[in-house]
């Protein structure tokens, strides 16, 4: 019987080795919370502002392409959707990740929304700093809503308070 050959002497074939098929790598989000505030500024144009902060205050990061689901509310009914998120993997000074996306929660217009997974309070400093910079780049705070923006969504949806509600947890006065 030569070496690659699976036939025991006898001439009865025994059981087939399996192939060890590698699984895919999968990146788990870093420890803590997620902090999450819907943002004034669409995805695409504040991830660009992001990458120039974090390349300004020398972090290390990688950026990836990802996905999310969100529900869009059709006649009354959640309808599920998913959304193209613009995801920041920071590693320096900070390990967190930072997903910019919209959803079009119903048909009047988009919704921005930035969520921070692995948040705690022993790197509310770093990212203090990085969005100060991000703050500095901007027209208007993220959380400041144009009266449009607020029309097209609603008066009294809980989206505004949230926002405010979220950046004061970062330490900001509003």
């Amino acid at each position: 019987m030569s070496d690659d050959d699976t036939t025991p002497p006898d001439g009865k074939a025994g059981p087939k080795k399996k192939k060890k098929v590698p699984r895919p790598k999968v990146d788990l989000p870093p420890e803590g919370d997620l902090w999450s505030s819907p943002v004034c500024f669409e995805a695409r144009s504040l991830s660009q502002l992001l990458r120039d902060s974090l390349d300004a205050l020398g972090y290390n990061y990688t950026r990836r392409q990802t996905d999310k689901m969100y529900q869009k509310i059709m006649v009354l009914i959640p309808y599920p959707k998913t959304t193209y998120v613009f995801r920041f993997e920071l590693k320096a000074p900070v390990k967190v990740w930072i997903d910019l996306y919209d959803t079009i929660p119903t048909h009047s217009g988009i919704m921005p929304y930035m969520d921070i997974q692995g948040m705690n309070d022993d790197k509310k400093a770093a990212l203090k700093e990085l969005f100060d910079d991000l703050i500095e780049r901007l027209p208007r705070p993220p959380w400041q809503f144009t009266i449009g923006q607020m029309l097209q969504h609603g008066l009294v949806i809980p989206e505004w308070r949230k926002a405010k509600k979220a950046w004061r947890a970062l330490g900001y006065k509003i």
